[in-house]
């Protein structure tokens, strides 16, 4: 099988470094990203970002960015501090955010317990996802309003309704050069990083955390991790679905077809494999660890009836020879109904 728009990406050797080798961020990039502008690249990617330079100058960003895209795998999303991942949503209707507990088991509908709200205003947010981005374990809320100002909400320490946040620390400026959004712990350090692609690009960048929260100085310049062709990807996020310990990067193309990219396949190229097809019929994507099995699971609502359903990891990591891995993924469990009030699952 050939996956349509192939990816031609390459893992830059300073990446893989930071994997193989456990060097730290901080020693491979010294430079402070107060923005996602291409012009904070890192020296050894000056020419590549030049280029990216003059294409973003001529974007006009998308109203909103994807809200498909998961905001923190399977490795963030605690918020009432039992140490499994809750879901983050934002209601349409009244733009009120509220958290689902995870109730501590996977059984089906009874898995996720009725939403608390824990903030109020947040209908006009750009982008809004979640992450562990000081080191304490409890899930912050990471988020850009309409300007491109990046903002993290960090978790107060206890779950107490309106309580469970403190007021927004600007992280960023500039993040309407983007139109996928996520955060992921890329080099395992403990705290979450930021990954993005540039809108009318395949590129995505990472921003590693700089050793947690401190304003403008939280992120590191971005650094080019894939290329890819433009216009193909719908979704991006990441978990480690093959069991290598290093962190895949999940994909879902516009012609439904799920995906990852192995980074440690190949040598420093990489491979894509296929996990499935069909998923256009899907309109909100977001990964957790929800039968707390430890491997990263993706949960899907569906456009037909608004159900949310579990796509567990099966723990069998076996492609074939084309490049497919259907055996990754169990079939559909329903989580829930009427989950179409929500336009942020995270």
């Amino acid at each position: 099988m050939q996956l349509r728009g192939e990816r031609a990406g390459r893992v830059r050797s300073v990446l893989r470094a930071l994997l193989v080798t456990g060097t730290s961020a901080a020693a491979a990039v010294t430079a402070v990203a107060l923005a996602p502008a291409a012009t904070a690249e890192a020296p050894a990617h000056a020419a590549r970002a030049a280029a990216v330079a003059d294409r973003d100058g001529h974007l006009t960003p998308a109203a909103e960015v994807s809200t498909r895209s998961s905001s923190g795998g399977s490795r963030s999303g605690d918020f009432t501090g039992d140490g499994v991942g809750d879901i983050l949503a934002r209601d349409a209707r009244n733009g009120q955010l509220k958290v689902y507990p995870h109730a501590g088991s996977y059984s089906g509908t009874a898995t996720f317990q009725p939403a608390v709200t824990v903030n109020f205003g947040w209908g006009g947010m750009r982008w809004i996802g979640q992450g562990d981005l000081n080191g304490d374990h409890l899930a912050d809320v990471v988020y850009v309003d309409t300007s491109g100002v990046m903002r993290v909400a960090p978790h107060s320490g206890a779950f107490s309704g309106t309580g469970t946040l403190r007021a927004g620390d600007v992280i960023g400026t500039g993040w309407t050069i983007n139109d996928l959004i996520f955060t992921y712990d890329f080099n395992g350090d403990g705290l979450d990083d930021v990954l993005a692609r540039r809108a009318g690009t395949g590129d995505t960048y990472i921003y590693f955390n700089n050793g947690g929260l401190n304003g403008t100085a939280t992120l590191q310049a971005p650094l080019l991790l894939l290329s890819g062709p433009v216009g193909i990807d719908v979704d991006q996020s990441m978990g480690d679905f093959t069991g290598d310990g290093v962190p895949d990067l999940l994909f879902v193309q516009n012609d439904g077809v799920m995906g990852i990219f192995d980074f440690m396949a190949n040598g420093e190229v990489g491979e894509t494999y296929a996990l499935g097809y069909g998923w256009q019929t899907i309109n909100a994507i977001t990964l957790s660890d929800v039968n707390i099995d430890g491997r990263p699971d993706v949960l899907g609502r569906r456009a037909s009836d608004s159900s949310l359903m579990s796509y567990t990891h099966t723990g069998t990591w076996a492609p074939t020879a084309d490049r497919t891995a259907f055996t990754t993924l169990r079939a559909p469990i329903l989580l829930g109904t009427g989950w179409n009030i929500n336009n942020v699952i995270t």
